[in-house]
Formats: C-alpha cells, structure tokens, sequence
C-alpha cells in the first residue's frame, strides 16, 4: 500500500522510460491485487502507475493495458502499447 501511495503521490516523470524506485518495485512484486489500484491512476492520468503495469509479468496486467491503449491521453497510450508490444 505504501508503494501504491508513493506512485500516486509522485509528481510526472519527464519522459515515458524513467521510472522510480516504487513503479519498478511494484511491477517486480508483480501481484495482481495491486493491478485494479494502478488502472485507477494511470486512468486518472498517472504515468508512473502506466509504467509499473507494463513492468508486470501477471496476466492481469494485460487487460488494463489494453484498455489503457484504446483510450488514454498519448503519455499513458504510449507506455501502454509498448507494454503490449512487449508481450506479444
């Protein structure tokens, strides 16, 4: 929870490829009870909870991504397709 906090919190990174400490923490835990919370932010706009779902190996991480593709302003959009293109 504190990590999720911490992604939330966090202010926007200058570009869609460097991630924090806690969005590469959370992907690494990879535990598909954190994946409804990071859809919720990077909806919301939240680069970081877009990058730590495309660092996540669980198949739950996929249909947020998706969904993150089809309808997302273009920073969230891109880190989402690349996340998809990834796993392809």
């Amino acid at each position: 929870k504190v990590l999720l906090r911490m992604i939330a919190f966090a202010p926007t990174p200058k570009d869609d490829y460097s991630s924090d400490g806690a969005s590469r923490a959370v992907a690494e835990l990879n535990r598909p009870d954190t994946v409804p919370r990071l859809r919720e932010l990077a909806s919301a706009g939240n680069v970081r909870a877009a990058q730590a779902l495309r660092g996540m190996k669980d198949p739950a991480a996929e249909a947020p991504l998706v969904e993150l593709a089809k309808s997302s302003p273009s920073r969230i959009r891109r880190v989402a397709v690349e996340a998809l293109a990834g796993r392809a």
